[in-house]
C-alpha cells in the first residue's frame, strides 16, 4: 500500500470541501467514525463551518466514501448552505458534538412543527433554545450528555420531519442587454398602440372665464406648455349659451369647460399642471379688480368687441 495514499485522500477531500463552500458542488457524501449512537432513526442536520470540517478530516473522523476502515462507519451528507457554513446530515452522537465544540452552542435544522413545540416548551428540554430564523434553532448546554439527550428527544418526536433542502443560490441573474434607442421606441409605440384603447380616458374641468383666460396665457403660451409637458389633448370648449348682462359685468360668473383627454398618465400630469397654475392664480385676498389687472398683464386689455358689449358705467371701472 502506498504510504502517501492517506495524504492524497485528505488533500482530495480538502479540495472537495473547498469546492463545496465555493458553490461548485451542492453536496458531498462522507463517512463518519461513530463508536456510539443514540438509536434514533432520524438523522440530525447540524450547521458546521469550514474549520470544523477540516478538523474532522485531519483527526480522521471524516472520510471519503471510498476510504477503507475496519471501525464502525456511518454515511453522512454535507450540503452547501452558506459561504461560511454548511449542513452536515448524520446520526446524532456524542462524538459529533465533541468535534464541533457543542458547549458553545450547536445550531440544528428543524421543521416548523418542531419550532412551534420549542417555542411553547412542550418538549421538556433542559438546554437553552434560541430560534435563529428560518429552520435554524440554537441549543446551548454546558453538558454534552444532556445536549445529546435533548437532540435525541427532538429527533424522536413523531412530528419531526427533515426540512427540504432549499434551492442553492447560483448568483444574481445576468442583467439584460440595453436596448438601442430605435428598438426601444418601437417597443414603446407597440405597447402604447396595444393598450391605448384600454387606458384612454378624459376629464372635464369647469372654470370661470378669468381662470380660463389665465390658463391660456399670452398668445396661448401657457396652455401650449401644459400640452407639451403632459402629452395630453387639452381643449377649451366654447361657451354654449348667450351671455347675460350680469355675466358681462362679472367675468368670474361665466363658466367655461376644459376637456383633458389621453392616457391615464398624461391626463394625470395635465391635471396636476393645471392645478399648480391655478394655485398661483388664486392667492388669498385677491380682489376682482386685481384679478382683472393680472389677466390684462398676461393677455392684454380686452378687445374692442368685448368693450362694445359693456355699458358706459362698466367701461369706466
Amino acid at each position: 500500500m502506498d504510504p502517501t495514499a492517506p495524504d492524497l485522500q485528505k488533500e482530495s477531500c480538502r479540495l472537495c470541501i473547498a469546492d463545496l463552500f465555493n458553490g461548485k458542488l451542492d453536496r458531498v457524501h462522507v463517512k463518519l467514525r461513530l463508536h456510539s449512537k443514540m438509536g434514533v432513526q432520524n438523522k440530525l442536520q447540524v450547521l458546521v463551518n469550514y474549520d470544523e470540517l477540516v478538523q474532522m478530516l485531519q483527526e480522521g473522523f471524516l472520510q471519503f466514501m471510498n476510504a477503507t476502515s475496519t471501525q464502525e462507519t456511518d454515511i453522512a451528507t454535507v450540503y452547501a448552505e452558506q459561504n461560511t457554513a454548511c449542513i452536515l446530515e448524520c446520526p446524532v452522537s456524542q462524538q459529533l458534538l465533541q468535534q464541533i465544540d457543542a458547549t458553545k452552542g450547536v445550531t440544528i435544522v428543524v421543521s416548523r412543527e418542531i419550532q412551534y413545540l420549542l417555542q411553547r416548551d412542550q418538549l421538556g428540554l433542559n438546554s437553552n433554545v434560541k430560534p435563529l430564523g428560518g429552520h435554524y434553532v440554537e441549543l446551548k448546554n454546558s453538558s454534552n450528555d444532556q445536549l445529546v439527550r435533548d437532540i435525541a428527544k427532538i429527533l424522536a418526536n413523531p412530528m419531526y420531519t427533515v426540512p427540504q433542502q432549499r434551492k442553492l443560490f447560483t448568483g444574481f441573474p445576468r442583467p439584460p442587454r440595453p436596448l438601442s434607442p430605435h428598438y426601444k421606441n418601437e417597443v414603446q409605440q407597440q405597447q402604447e398602440q396595444r393598450y391605448a384603447p384600454l387606458y384612454h380616458t378624459s376629464h372635464t374641468l369647469t372654470l370661470n372665464k378669468l381662470e380660463v383666460t389665465f390658463l391660456i396665457g399670452h398668445q396661448g403660451s401657457r396652455i401650449e406648455f401644459i400640452r407639451e409637458q403632459s402629452g395630453a389633448c387639452v381643449k377649451i370648449l366654447p361657451i354654449p349659451e348667450r351671455l347675460k348682462t350680469i355675466q358681462l359685468a362679472s367675468p368670474y360668473l361665466i363658466l367655461q369647460a376644459i376637456v383633458v383627454s389621453g392616457t391615464l398618465s398624461t391626463v394625470t400630469v395635465a391635471m396636476a399642471l393645471i392645478e399648480s397654475q391655478l394655485q398661483c392664480y388664486r392667492p388669498k385676498g385677491h380682489s376682482r379688480r386685481k384679478a382683472r389687472a393680472c389677466i390684462d398683464s398676461y393677455t392684454g386689455p380686452c378687445t374692442p368687441m368685448d368693450s362694445a358689449n359693456l355699458s358706459p358705467g362698466q367701461r369706466n371701472q
